[in-house]
């Protein structure tokens, strides 16, 4: 695969994406519009509510695990502290840089 039917293959797959994000919003509206109006705001939000449990379900029993201990080798990565070093005994990583004032950071 050259470089540039990588990049095609890329903008599809971020086009299909983003109609199948644009599909499940119309339609996420006009399902619940018809069940609130047939059984009630109550059915309404629990349907929605079952559709987005399904949805995170499926996607958790379905992403293959990416962490390299389960990969049968390598490194894990190391951690990166976002928290100053107050909690983790570590700087931030954005004051180090100094991009955030001594006194300022995360809320801990």
């Amino acid at each position: 695969m050259t470089a540039r039917s990588g990049l095609l293959v890329f903008n599809f797959s971020q086009g299909a994406v983003g109609m199948a994000v644009g599909i499940g919003a119309s339609l996420s509206n006009a399902v619940a519009g018809v069940v609130v109006h047939l059984f009630g705001y109550s059915t309404g939000f629990l349907s929605l509510a079952v559709v987005g449990v399904a949805a995170a379900a499926i996607f958790w029993l379905a992403m293959p695990e990416t962490s390299a201990a389960d990969s049968g080798g390598g490194r894990p990565r190391k951690r990166v502290a976002l928290a100053p070093r107050e909690r983790t005994g570590r700087t931030c990583g954005l004051r180090r840089r100094g991009i955030l004032p001594s006194g300022e950071g995360p809320p801990t």
